[in-house]
């Protein structure tokens, strides 16, 4: 069973108010840029983001969801993120998700 777990990064609002940018770290000191609805990221409270978080224009720390494909290195494992593609992350960056996913209000 893949395991659930949320992703460091920054967030940003996108162009709708559910639409969230998150930018995730990567190898050597690259980013990785997507976007995701609001209910598959948390604040650095550890609280689910709301539609109207951050403010516009503003960069806030928090986490984004994903699920743990491949983990057989001692440093790094190979995760799905919610726009369906799969990156590499340093295990430093997985916690467990801090709540689960809301999927209807």
């Amino acid at each position: 069973m893949k395991s659930k777990v949320a992703l460091k990064c920054k967030i940003e609002r996108g162009g709708f108010s559910a639409e969230k940018i998150f930018i995730i770290p990567v190898e050597e000191e690259k980013e990785y840029t997507s976007m995701a609805s609001y209910r598959y990221c948390w604040n650095q409270n550890n609280k689910p983001l709301g539609k109207y978080e951050p403010e516009s224009g503003l960069s806030i720390e928090g986490m984004v969801a994903a699920r743990i494909i491949i983990n057989n290195n001692p440093d790094s494992v190979l995760v799905s993120i919610p726009n369906g593609e799969t990156i590499r992350v340093n295990k430093d960056q997985i916690s467990k998700r801090p709540t689960p996913i809301i999927y209807h209000e």
